[in-house]
């Protein structure tokens, strides 16, 4: 599977993120019924800052993802997940505007197929380092 820290691209900006629903909730005139989903997945509208030669990586990038069909691994910090090997796609083309002189930005929206944030939070201390360490964050004994 591709990997997106292969290529020399940017790190993700994140514009917007949006969690998944599990549930559907009907209301009827007596009462609110709740019952479980399809699993989905959690999307994110993200924005890359580019030069052209970083243009040109991005597009090689696109197409070896067969126009952004195909599923790719990456690292990055997405969605407040700071889990290794997430897997992650394309949701639709990407939207490519020239920003100043040899400046651009990508825009596209994408959704996090698999993850092991799940296992992964509930494992680990804020004491210990980890992947997810944040600077500034309270610390509490586990």
């Amino acid at each position: 599977m591709i990997k997106y820290e292969d290529y020399n691209l940017p790190c993700w900006l994140l514009n917007q993120g949006k969690a998944h629903q599990d549930f559907i909730r009907s209301d009827f005139d007596y009462n609110t019924r709740q019952r479980r989903a399809l699993r989905g997945y959690d999307s994110i509208g993200v924005r890359l800052s580019l030069d052209l030669g970083q243009v040109i990586e991005f597009k090689k990038f696109w197409l070896a993802t067969n126009y952004g069909t195909e599923k790719f691994l990456t690292d990055m910090l997405v969605f407040g997940d700071p889990t290794l090997n997430k897997t992650v796609r394309f949701t639709s083309s990407y939207n490519l505007s020239e920003t100043s002189y040899n400046r651009y930005s990508i825009t596209c929206t994408a959704e996090i197929v698999k993850t092991t944030i799940e296992s992964n939070l509930l494992d680990v201390c804020p004491l210990v380092p980890h992947n997810g360490l944040v600077p500034m964050t309270g610390l509490t004994p586990c």
